[in-house]
């Protein structure tokens, strides 16, 4: 009779791999906003301009990092306003300037807790910061923001 030998090796198994966490980042409609070039000190208006949703099979904290990318800062004249435009930032809680985090800008950051059962969500409410003195014709201007969402998982 022969005997046969089995030998078992386990090389570097520490834990079970964990899901990644799926996350959807919802742009939202930024409502009206008056502005007078005689206002002193200009306007700042703060408004949601994304919403993010987060789900995972376990418990989990990310963090989402939301870059402004390709951003003009100007905001263009439509119809009798065409071929102006209005300069403008969007300013952190924190006081920086949102951008992709270089030239001084910051990048938006947050953390979201998923509990492994419900999904989490945060909105993103930078403050719009419009200089007074900006002399330009009376009517509608708009823009369009770029946003690059990063997910950060242990």
């Amino acid at each position: 009779m022969r005997k046969r030998i089995l030998t078992l090796t386990l090389l570097g198994v520490t834990g079970l791999a964990q899901a990644a966490p799926s996350c959807t980042l919802t742009p939202l409609h930024i409502s009206r906003i008056e502005y007078t070039w005689t206002l002193l000190g200009g306007v700042e208006a703060t408004r949601s301009v994304a919403s993010v949703t987060c789900s995972s099979d376990t418990a989990i904290t990310v963090r989402v990092d939301l870059a402004l990318t390709g951003e003009t800062r100007s905001l263009t004249g439509q119809g009798t306003a065409a071929g102006s435009a209005l300069a403008y930032s969007l300013l952190l809680p924190s006081g920086l300037v949102w951008g992709d985090g270089t030239g001084g800008t910051a990048l938006y950051s947050q953390q979201l807790s998923v509990n492994g059962t419900s999904s989490a969500s945060a909105e993103f409410t930078p403050t719009l910061r419009i200089a007074s003195g900006q002399r330009v014709p009376a009517g509608t201007y708009s823009g369009t923001l770029t946003m690059t969402m990063t997910v950060t998982a242990p």
